[in-house]
């Protein structure tokens, strides 16, 4: 064992220095045995990616990858021997070590490694590697862990790659440009003044995904589906007739459901809200420029609770949150 994993080492440290792939490094080392020596170290290489078979390496692998399928996993175990005796060790005791590894994405995880062994195997002797490597095992070990559940059980591992659902799929989109220092702990739909201030920061500058953060229930201009404009008042909120959301009537006569809002973006505000309160004489109010550039005013306490005892089975928490 420890001339396999010696050879891994010299092929790493080549690689850093030449600055090449590790796979390309390996397979160099590689070249440099006899062919017995090649299929010895493929066969040591496919034993200790099988003993990686299990799901808390899964759910290491899937997090950093951001969700794969079987041929993904059996690239990230063959990825995760290439680091090294010292990073396969500690990962197999505690998944979790992988979070303070430096260097690694999930372009370290890519399966390029595994054709370094064939690769030099052809290189050595002119023929294509012998069919009889060991095969992968069928089923994961270990106890069985749902997606869902990852970023609870991995906290570190999902806050350093990124990792978020849509649903119940991975979220491969890259963080938003007004994305504050934790948004990949708290998500895209909690209330952070953070987000909130870089992405009023940047103005109408383009983001990276067509949904702004979210904000307060409160009045003023809100995205909506469009942006409009509503008052929190007595008269434009109300609970809708299933008593599970709250709608409010804009300007310009549309009813919005505002129980989920979004901060509203520069020139994209509804031209019918935007007539309206021209000719109501309150595009040039002090209390309508602050909404504008502030993106919403918050509703006052009072109001805001009174609007939520109004739903059947009284306050909903959602409304803020």
């Amino acid at each position: 064992m420890d001339a396999f994993w010696q050879i891994i080492e010299t092929a790493n440290s080549e690689a850093a220095a030449a600055r090449i792939e590790p796979a390309e490094s390996l397979c160099q080392s590689l070249m440099k045995l006899t062919s017995k020596e090649v299929v010895a170290f493929d066969r040591v290489f496919a034993k200790f990616v099988d003993d990686a078979c299990r799901w808390d390496l899964w759910a290491a692998g899937y997090i950093i990858a951001k969700g794969f399928d079987r041929d993904g996993f059996l690239d990230f175990r063959a990825g995760l021997v290439a680091l090294g005796r010292a990073v396969y060790h500690a990962a197999l005791g505690d998944p979790r070590t992988l979070a303070h590894v430096a260097g690694i994405d999930i372009d370290t995880f890519d399966g390029r490694v595994l054709l370094a062994v064939p690769t030099a195997y052809k290189n050595v002797t002119g023929k294509p590697m012998p069919p009889d490597r060991a095969s992968q095992p069928k089923k994961l070990t270990g106890k069985g862990l749902r997606v869902t559940d990852l970023s609870v059980k991995f906290p570190e591992l999902a806050t350093k790659f990124g990792f978020r659902l849509r649903g119940s799929q991975p979220d491969r989109r890259p963080p938003p440009g007004w994305a504050c220092e934790k948004f990949n702990e708290h998500g895209e739909q909690t209330v952070c003044d953070d987000c909130l201030k870089k992405f009023r920061a940047q103005g109408s500058k383009t983001q990276h995904w067509d949904m702004p953060p979210r904000t307060k229930f409160g009045q003023g201009w809100f995205s909506v589906g469009a942006v409009h404009w509503f008052d929190a008042t007595d008269d434009a909120v109300f609970p809708a007739r299933d008593g599970s959301r709250v709608l409010a009537r804009a300007v310009c006569g549309g009813i919005c459901d505002v129980t989920l809002n979004w901060a509203p973006r520069a020139g994209r505000e509804c031209e019918k809200c935007l007539r309206a309160l021209k000719k109501a004489g309150r595009l040039a109010s002090r209390e309508t420029k602050k909404a504008l550039s502030a993106g919403g005013l918050t509703a006052s306490e009072p109001l805001t609770n009174a609007i939520q005892n109004r739903l059947p089975g009284g306050p909903r928490k959602h409304l803020d949150s």
